[in-house]
């Protein structure tokens, strides 16, 4: 799929040796804009899902740099128009990791870290799910791929322990609960079921980030497995 002016920057396999290879595309940063900026995206191939995969990552990555232009332009008219304020370097870094890419399904995220002055940087997380059935490309929601009534089950005993677990460890305070918006930030492998959570999403910034990864062996009769999205 053409990306336009980006610069294809390597080429590289998703982890496992059935997927397909992934062209990895650096996206222009803003002219005249004094900060560190560098997003890439992936250009996951010429399969259904891999075309609509490809158009969403590259949209999102695209406001995503939009939005960074315009905070660092203020902070920095602010730098300028005030001696006393603090002095930024201010920079985006977006990265793409790839967990399943083939013609009929990938699973894949951005990973954003950026600061635009403030106390601290933010990174969040951008996740992207689609299949292809019949040539037709769709996105995949959590609830498409959980049984009937399972989701609270899957928390309770699945995702909040495991959490729970990497919190204690850290010397965290746990969580009762996820709400939607970070529930639905997961991705999958061949083998299992991987939760991207961001800081504040689960905890204090000062935790930082969480990634839970629930094999799908464990899973059975939470997940639907016969789903494209998670078929051997």
């Amino acid at each position: 799929m053409a990306l336009g002016p980006a610069l294809v920057a390597s080429l590289v396999l998703a982890p496992s040796s059935a997927q397909d290879l992934v062209r990895l595309c650096t996206l222009a940063a803003p002219a005249g804009l004094r900060a560190s900026v560098r997003v890439v995206v992936a250009d996951f191939g010429n399969g259904p899902a891999q075309v609509a995969a490809t158009r969403a990552m590259r949209a999102r990555a695209e406001a995503i740099l939009q939005d960074f232009a315009a905070a660092a332009r203020e902070t920095l008219r602010r730098m300028r128009e005030h001696r006393d304020a603090p002095r930024w370097e201010l920079w985006l870094k977006v990265t793409p990791k790839v967990s399943l890419n083939q013609r009929s399904r990938v699973s894949a995220y951005l990973e954003v870290d950026t600061f635009t002055g403030g106390a601290h940087p933010n990174r969040w997380f951008e996740t992207f799910n689609y299949v292809a059935e019949g040539g037709r490309a769709r996105p995949v929601r959590l609830q498409d791929l959980l049984m009937p009534g399972q989701r609270q089950n899957l928390l309770d005993w699945w995702l909040l322990p495991a959490l729970n677990e990497q919190k204690e460890q850290r010397g965290a305070e746990a969580v009762a609960a996820i709400d939607d918006r970070a529930l639905g930030s997961f991705v999958a492998t061949p083998t299992a079921l991987v939760w991207l959570f961001a800081p504040y999403e689960v905890g204090p910034y000062a935790e930082g980030s969480y990634v839970v990864k629930l094999p799908l062996e464990n899973l059975r009769g939470y997940v639907r497995r016969t789903h494209p999205l998670l078929r051997p």
